[in-house]
């Protein structure tokens, strides 16, 4: 079995053309090209029961600990883990280093949830931390939800608050035997923490039609109906919407930029896999509170995405995401068809961000600008591959409309530096594109994406996807044999059961 740290490729030797000269042929040649990527796909698949070797630096860094445990895991949080989790090229205040490391240090709390977070990224590479990790994970959620349950969320705990929910959810993926569930849950909790400081800021704000009047009448839903007669010419102008700060704007914490950031991006790619029972918000009332807060620059940078820190150039992207993850959640009510109808016709004119050509002069940071840029791309198309599905139920991943949408994400997935931190924030839009795959080379390339993105924030959970991508494909194991299963394709999408065992 190969090690997940070397570029895999598929070995389809012995397999003759595909000459369709009898229906059993056909099928014949089938079965042994999916019994031979099952083989394949599972050389890929050693997530769960194999962590791969531990990369150079953090053997490094195992050197240069002190003995003392707790040490240890603080300094694997601060060196490993949340540096592995900043995703964009930002302005030097907004990294996760300058917000979320000197979080660490403002209560035992905290320098808790640093500690899981720590072993949990250390046990990536060091099997015998998984069970301590999760137990370090378990007692610092339970701590969080203590102090909760004690204090409420008062406003001079909000910004610490906020950190150590984001933690949680980010720590929660590099956990041994966590699941999504426990990701909604700090997100329900945080959202508590956003609402109250959003209802705040945009007392203060000087309203303007183009972001807040307008803007806000798709977000709002009366009952569970919606007025898509009006919804595109909200959401176009949502879209619309640009960068320009009010000069009465309150005065916006980089800190609070990054927390609420964080949870725009952990909020819309959760929603897909999240039933309501769970109790997240919806995320028309979400973006109709944030956009202008997250669409405010902080500061002067060459190009105004750099102040997302966490979606840059994917704002737009991400919040068709989660409304497109929504829509296929809600299929059966009555407003759901016509309002996929409009988002649908917005993404078909959705105008990709645009790099100045200052930028284009430094080569690699032009490279990684537009590697944010390619992610927002992808993120979008991945949603229209979804509104597809919510307006027509039946539509197959063979059909042509749906194969378009993926050879161009496929394309564009390929353009993505090998290195780019920014992929970390692609696995939604490779379990969407991969349920859509029928090509077996698109299906290796969303594969190695998803490893990729796993060996760099040394993230668990990402075996959820592959797992689940196998089955959609129709390939599993019984009892350690190889077998064939019926391929599911897009029509996960529609199986709430299934999506729920999915961790994104």
């Amino acid at each position: 079995m190969p090690s997940v740290h070397e570029t895999f490729v598929f070995s389809l030797d012995g397999l003759k053309p595909h000459t369709a000269s009898t229906v059993e042929e056909d099928l014949m040649l089938e079965t042994r090209i999916r019994t031979n990527t099952i083989a394949a796909i599972d050389g890929l698949i050693t997530l769960r029961h194999s962590p791969p070797p531990s990369p150079p630096t953090i053997l490094h860094l195992n050197r240069c600990l002190l003995p003392n445990q707790r040490v240890k895991f603080i300094s694997a949080a601060i060196n490993g883990f949340i540096i592995a989790n900043g995703p964009q090229l930002t302005h030097s205040l907004l990294t996760t280093s300058s917000t979320f490391t000197p979080m660490i240090y403002k209560n035992d709390l905290l320098i808790s949830i640093a500690e899981a977070c720590g072993a949990s990224y250390l046990s990536w590479s060091n099997r015998d931390l998984c069970t301590f990790s999760s137990k370090k994970y378990s007692q610092a959620m339970i701590k969080l939800q203590d102090y909760v349950n004690k204090n409420g969320y008062r406003e001079e705990d909000e910004t610490w608050m906020a950190a150590a929910f984001q933690l949680m959810c980010l720590g929660s993926k590099a956990t041994w035997g966590c699941d999504r569930s426990v990701c909604a849950t700090n997100l329900r909790m945080c959202y508590n923490i956003i609402k109250n400081k959003m209802s705040r800021w945009q007392k203060v704000q000087r309203r303007t039609p183009s972001v807040v009047e307008v803007s806000a009448s798709l977000d709002e839903f009366a009952g569970s109906s919606l007025a898509v007669n009006d919804s595109l010419d909200m959401e176009i102008q949502n879209a619309l919407i640009g960068y320009s700060p009010s000069d009465t704007d309150e005065q916006i914490s980089h800190f609070d930029r990054m927390f609420v950031e964080s949870f725009i991006y952990n909020y819309s790619i959760i929603i897909l896999v999240t039933p309501d029972s769970e109790g997240l918000p919806n995320p028309f009332e979400v973006f109709r509170n944030t956009r202008r807060f997250l669409k405010t620059p902080l500061f002067n940078c060459e190009v105004a995405w750099m102040n997302n820190p966490v979606v840059g150039a994917s704002f737009d992207s991400f919040e068709m995401a989660a409304k497109s993850s929504y829509l296929i959640r809600h299929l059966g009510e009555d407003w759901v068809h016509g309002c996929a109808l409009k988002l649908l016709e917005m993404t078909n004119y959705y105008p990709p961000p645009v790099l100045p050509q200052q930028v284009r002069l430094q080569q690699k940071k032009y490279q990684t600008l537009k590697d944010s840029v390619l992610v927002s791309e992808i993120v979008m198309k991945s949603s229209k591959i979804i509104l597809h599905k919510v307006i027509n139920r039946f539509l197959h991943e063979s059909d042509d409309e749906i194969q378009i949408e993926v050879s161009c994400a496929i394309d564009k997935i390929k353009q993505i530096s090998p290195t780019a931190m920014v992929r970390i924030i692609a696995p939604w839009a490779f379990f969407v594109i991969g349920l859509a795959c029928i090509n077996f080379e698109h299906r290796k390339v969303i594969m190695e994406s998803c490893i990729m993105c796993a060996e760099i924030i040394h993230g668990h959970y990402i075996s959820t996807i592959t797992n689940a991508l196998q089955k959609a494909w129709g390939m599993g194991t019984n009892n350690g044999d190889y077998t064939l299963l019926e391929a599911r394709g897009l029509d996960v999408l529609l199986d709430g059961d299934m999506l729920s065992k999915v961790f994104l």
